[in-house]
């Protein structure tokens, strides 16, 4: 990656933010040291606060790689902590069960606390967004914050984060329709997708989840003729997504039935 070159007398600060954003993302992403990824949350943070505008493409791209990356990457550890602590606790071996949950716990926190941070983030971004469109992004990511924090809460804060991730995306397809996106854009159709997870896998409706998910991909099916050619192929990938999902959802709807 590219992080600049050139004479760099009378850098503003402004530049200076974006060359570190830019050199976190390197080490990162290039390098493999992942915890370098929450350090790009500030800078944005930083930026944002500096401009008091919304982020141009290249830092929103960074943004949701900051949210995709380091966030999946401690979703990840956290659902392969649960599985062994569930095994354990499963063959009665509970003293080394509690030690892998008390590791669960850990990343539980550090989840929350990078959440809590990106969500304060996306709250200033939502206020400087410049249009529809940017407003849809943001209040997508922001769908996708509290799914994942309802993915590890209980009760009643569980029921917060599910109900703020659901006005969230809701939010996020109506801004959509107000940007005029027609039902085969990629971002109308992520949203639905993320929807459609949302019910399937924390509130566990598969009814909803394939409603929501059948209505997407009739929806951009009957719309792919306003799709140019060069942005097929992740409309393509994201119409296989619902495919296999209502595939394996159906049949717990079925199972239902029974």
């Amino acid at each position: 990656m590219d992080i600049g070159h050139g004479v760099d007398d009378h850098i503003t600060k402004e530049d200076q933010i974006r060359f570190n954003i830019s050199l976190l993302l390197k080490v990162a992403s290039e390098e493999h040291y992942i915890s370098y990824y929450k350090q790009i949350i500030p800078e944005l943070k930083y930026l944002v606060e500096l401009t008091k505008q919304d982020l141009p493409s290249r830092e929103k791209l960074i943004l949701q790689e900051v949210i995709s990356d380091f966030i999946g990457y401690l979703r990840r550890i956290w659902r392969h902590f649960g599985g062994i602590a569930s095994h354990l606790q499963h063959e009665g071996q509970n003293h080394k069960s509690a030690i892998v949950f008390n590791h669960n716990k850990i990343i539980e926190q550090e989840i929350k606390s990078s959440i809590d941070e990106l969500l304060v983030l996306i709250e200033m971004l939502i206020k400087y967004a410049k249009n529809d469109l940017s407003r849809c992004f943001y209040l997508k990511l922001k769908g996708d914050l509290f799914r994942y924090t309802a993915e590890y809460s209980l009760s009643h804060t569980k029921k917060i984060a599910v109900e703020s991730s659901l006005s969230s995306y809701q939010a996020a397809a109506s801004y959509a329709s107000s940007a005029h996106l027609p039902a085969s854009h990629e971002m109308v159709l992520r949203i639905a997708l993320n929807m459609s997870i949302l019910f399937y896998e924390v509130i566990g409706s598969p009814d909803r989840a394939c409603h929501i998910s059948k209505q997407a991909f009739d929806n951009a099916n009957a719309s792919l003729s306003q799709v140019r050619k060069k942005d097929l192929p992740p409309i393509a990938k994201l119409l296989g997504i619902f495919r296999t999902n209502l595939t394996m959802w159906s049949v717990d709807l079925v199972d239902e039935e029974d």
